[in-house]
């Protein structure tokens, strides 16, 4: 497999080659993805350029704020470009071990995302859009793939597989988007093995298992769907209140043992001052003892 460098293609770079603008933008959109390997010094990165699976090789000769610079050049946004280029910041680290922690601190297991549900619209048929071609998003036969498991996956190992949470979801319920992304539903939960880069709008992972499928043409199936909605904000509404409870129950606790304390500071100064009136009036009693007898 043919290995590019990065650093050749730019923009700071007089002699930058041809496709330069494509490269920079596949490589920075795969690292902003978590979707790549530090191996002896170097970061390794894949792409699909014109169909061909390429390995990219950033190294330290480029600094941080360098690789920040050709993040402004990328076209179109994604919300995972947003999370890398603000955690760059003025960062001044060398970029190899900001990779690193990015990667530590965002690309997670599985596991760390089980209590929630994921989803994605679909198509049964391939969608020809503009959009779809800009953002390189490729179709899946997922229904292919449903035969004999539950998981969906990318084919490829590449980019991987996009869905949405919740609350993105509810601004998807659209003729755009149903003509764009397709007219199914996916509700998926992550793979416990898999690693996964969560950007606040949408998760992206290589597998996610189908938990449920909808028609969103189906008044039965949109009934259905609703009903988990329903159940999800129920839940989320009982966890809440769960956890006011509970600081509640703290608070009243905690009140319990200040008044508590406060009842026996309160004491303690009656016991005190009981005691020092007590010590004056047997010190007064003792003078007047001591003057008779003199």
């Amino acid at each position: 497999m043919e290995q590019l460098i990065f650093k050749d293609y730019m923009k700071s770079n007089i002699g930058h080659q041809k496709d330069s603008s494509t490269i920079i933008t596949l490589i920075i959109k795969q690292i902003s993805r978590g979707r790549f390997e530090l191996v002896d010094n170097i970061c390794e990165v894949q792409i699909l350029l014109k169909g061909e699976r390429r390995t990219v090789i950033l190294s330290n000769t480029i600094k941080l704020q360098e690789f920040r610079e050709e993040m402004v050049w990328v076209s179109p946004k994604e919300p995972s470009l947003d999370l890398l280029y603000n955690n760059i910041g003025l960062n001044k680290e060398p970029l190899l071990i900001f990779l690193k922690n990015y990667q530590d601190q965002f690309y997670k297991l599985g596991t760390e995302f089980e209590t929630e549900y994921w989803y994605k619209l679909y198509s049964k048929t391939e969608i020809k859009d503009g959009m779809r071609e800009l953002y390189q998003a490729g179709w899946i036969d997922y229904e292919k793939q449903l035969e004999n498991d539950t998981i969906i996956y990318d084919e490829l190992g590449v980019c991987g597989i996009w869905a949405m949470p919740y609350h993105m979801l509810l601004k998807c319920f659209n003729e755009s988007c149903k003509e764009r992304y397709g007219d199914k539903l996916f509700i998926l939960k992550t793979v416990s093995e898999c690693r996964y880069i969560d950007d606040g709008k949408e998760i992206i992972g290589d597998r996610f298992e189908v938990i449920e499928k909808y028609d969103l043409n189906s008044i039965e199936d949109m009934g259905k769907l609703f009903e988990h909605l329903l159940n999800l904000e129920k839940n989320e509404h009982e966890t809440k209140i769960s956890e006011l409870n509970a600081k509640i129950r703290n608070l009243e606790s905690e009140n319990t043992k200040a008044l508590y304390k406060q009842k026996y500071l309160c004491n303690e100064i009656d016991r005190y001052a009981r005691r020092r009136w007590g010590f004056l009036i047997i010190g007064i009693i003792c003078g007047i003892i001591m003057c008779i007898f003199m």
